[in-house]
């Protein structure tokens, strides 16, 4: 087991990570280069730079692999079992819907304008990285214990079973830190006074 992540930058450091390896199905490839950037971030510390170092190591020799295995996980057309879209596990599953305009409206009162005007704003990258940059502005922790439950207390059921689903050790370790660090942020902004 790797050091805990205690402090708000490590967890951001690790969300951005995973935000942008989720991103694509080819956007694993770029990890190597990518971890070796976000954990020499002065805030990084080394349990960090250690969870990106064996979460590459995990990664297929054939990138194609890892490609094939995001889209069976997160796109498959009618039978992706584990979508990386909030609101495709909703009570009333709807792209486009409701969790995607509050994302929006999260985005935009930091500033930030959605890059793509029709891309869902719900995709779990996108909510990660978010959540990453709202952990590295030193954001209150009422506000960042709002994101969460707006925007990804589902996600932790999904990291469990994208563990169970996947057919590589590089997504299994993938879904199951990021699921431990979500519990752990959950856990730290609870005890931090809003």
């Amino acid at each position: 087991m790797s050091e805990r992540l205690s402090a708000p930058g490590d967890l951001a450091v690790w969300f951005a990570a995973v935000g942008r390896v989720l991103a694509s199905p080819d956007a694993a490839a770029g990890l190597r280069v990518m971890a070796e950037g976000l954990a020499a971030r002065a805030n990084a510390r080394s349990g960090v730079r250690e969870e990106l170092a064996a979460l590459w190591a995990e990664f297929p020799g054939d990138p194609q692999e890892a490609h094939r295995e995001y889209v069976r996980l997160f796109l498959s057309p009618g039978a992706a079992p584990c979508p990386l879209w909030q609101s495709a596990h909703g009570d009333e599953p709807q792209l486009m819907g409701p969790s995607h305009h509050s994302a929006i409206e999260w985005y935009r009162s930091e500033g930030i304008e959605p890059g793509v005007e029709n891309e869902p704003a719900d995709h779990a990258s996108l909510l990660l990285v978010f959540f990453a940059h709202l952990l590295d502005s030193g954001a209150p922790a009422e506000w960042i214990q709002r994101y969460w439950r707006e925007h990804l207390a589902w996600l932790p059921k999904v990291l469990a079973r994208i563990e169970r689903e996947t057919r590589l050790p590089f997504y299994a370790r993938l879904a199951r830190v990021t699921r431990e660090r979500l519990e752990e942020a959950e856990a730290f902004f609870r005890e931090t006074p809003a």
